[in-house]
């Protein structure tokens, strides 16, 4: 019986290292171009924090032809 475990636990660890590969793709592709003295690591923080930056800033996009819903639904038949 323990024999029969320890077979089935490296034929696992076999399959699961098979199917596993190497090295993970990365999602995106992004390649580089640093400024002397920086590393990749540097420049795609830097990227990072200007992301960070650009989803916190408010839009400034209006709508011109907007109704409050308040608004729409005054004195409205739903059902008759």
């Amino acid at each position: 019986m323990v024999k029969f475990a320890l077979v089935s636990t490296l034929i696992w660890a076999a399959s699961l290292a098979l199917a596993s590969p190497s090295s993970p793709a990365p999602l995106v592709g992004v390649r580089t171009r640093n400024v002397p003295g920086h590393s990749d690591e540097d420049t795609l923080h830097a990227v990072w924090r200007r992301l960070a930056a650009l989803s916190h800033k408010k839009r400034q996009t209006v709508f011109k032809n907007s109704t409050s819903i308040d608004k729409s639904w005054n004195d409205a038949t739903l059902f008759s």
